[in-house]
């Protein structure tokens, strides 16, 4: 993620305009106004100072240090830059393999998800975690091991997102949710399916006459009618986590 989408996901998280936010900044003595925030947002300003990078983090509830960690990799010389985009390349690739040793079924969710997060997310979880990345691969196969793993990476996803309204009111867009693969599906229920060509859906799911069907509580989205042969795998909603 870039500074500018960095900045943009604090300000949509933080429910507040920009002229809030400009409002809020005064109160750690940094004046700006909304169109500065805008053309920041925009990528049409270069980043903003410390100071200022510092007050807008804080105005929207965020932790300062990700956006001057991306406001200062733009200043950084380009050989440095690709030295860093490399590194975080092969982090990502490691954590990637650790997370789906002993669940491959998940390996395109898991994907899509640590493809979401920023650079320095990356880095700072990887630190945080670094007694368990420097295990052999061996190693990082072992139960307890995992354990610890699986235990962080709840800690920083908090569940699958939802990329749209297609379960609205129910589950809104950006909402998280949690499956199981252990319990029992029946026709009703909302599950996570992973189709064979590695997308995946959340939908209702029905069955009629040994049919299959996906469906939307949103109307909006058609009904699916899907074969079983066309079902990687398929898991129950227990649980939605709706970001306040």
């Amino acid at each position: 993620m870039s500074y500018n989408e960095v900045l943009s996901l604090m300000v949509k998280k933080s429910g507040l305009t920009l002229r809030e936010i400009a409002d809020k900044c005064r109160d750690y003595h940094v004046r700006i106004d909304q169109s500065y925030i805008s053309k920041l947002q925009k990528n049409n300003q270069a980043p903003a100072s410390d100071e200022v990078n510092i007050a807008i983090a804080k105005a929207c509830g965020a932790e300062p240090d990700e956006l001057l960690y991306e406001a200062y990799m733009i200043k950084i010389p380009e050989s440095i830059k690709n030295f860093f985009d490399e590194l975080i390349k092969n982090i990502k690739d490691i954590i990637k393999f650790t997370l789906t040793v002993n669940n491959p079924e998940f390996k395109t969710i898991i994907k899509q998800q640590i493809d979401t997060l920023s650079d320095f997310k990356i880095i700072k979880e990887f630190l945080n975690t670094n007694s368990i990345f420097r295990k052999n691969n061996r190693a990082l196969t072992r139960k307890y091991g995992y354990k610890k793993l699986k235990e962080r990476f709840k800690q920083i996803m908090p569940g699958l997102p939802m990329f749209d309204d297609s379960m609205a009111p129910m589950i809104p867009k950006d909402a998280f949710i949690q499956t199981s693969l252990s319990s029992k599906i029946n026709s009703g229920d909302i599950v996570l399916v992973m189709l064979t060509d590695e997308t995946y859906l959340i939908r209702r799911y029905v069955t009629i006459d040994e049919k299959i069907i996906l469906i939307a509580d949103n109307k909006k989205f058609e009904p699916l009618t899907i074969e079983k042969e066309s079902i990687e795998f398929m898991s129950k909603v227990q649980s939605i986590t709706i970001p306040v």
